[in-house]
């Protein structure tokens, strides 16, 4: 009998797999995952991530993401505020969480069908509490109906899922 052995490639795709969760929780759990994913598909893929053939489609990306950072560092030397420097330069998460999604893809370490189960499942549970919602006049959790909206799921966000 094989037993359930975890290692990184599972880590991450049962990572992804629960991507849509992300969302509902919000901007701070996507971000998270975004950067653990990133880091640790760097780690585990090394430089395999960074090898691209010379015709790959992603060179307009890094190119925009190279625009971004230049004209950021621009503004910021007119107008003296490093902040959106840095912000540009963390906007790289988003880059290098592509360049795993590839690699993953490619080695087809990626559980696209899982996955795609999962996105059904959380847009599902948030359409329906919606509904629920507007013909009850609260959520699944018991959080009444105030001015004209109910809280979601989580307290008293007016956006569904956000």
């Amino acid at each position: 009998m094989k037993y359930f052995q975890l290692n990184i490639p599972k880590i991450l795709n049962l990572s992804a797999i629960f991507f849509p969760l992300y969302f509902i929780l919000g901007n701070f759990f996507i971000n998270l995952f975004i950067l653990f994913f990133s880091a640790l598909g760097i780690y585990f893929y090394k430089l395999e991530v960074f090898k691209m053939k010379k015709n790959n489609p992603l060179f307009l990306l890094i190119l925009f993401f190279i625009f971004v950072i230049i004209s950021t560092a621009v503004e910021s030397l007119i107008f003296n505020q490093d902040v959106y420097l840095v912000k540009s330069i963390l906007f790289l998460r988003y880059l290098f969480f592509i360049f795993v999604l590839r690699v993953m893809i490619i080695k087809n370490h990626l559980d696209l069908k899982n996955i795609l189960i999962s996105s059904l499942f959380f847009s599902s549970f948030v359409a329906i509490d919606v509904i629920f919602q507007y013909l009850s006049g609260s959520n699944f959790l018991g959080f009444k109906k105030f001015q004209s909206f109910a809280p979601g799921i989580f307290f008293d966000e007016p956006i569904a899922g956000g």
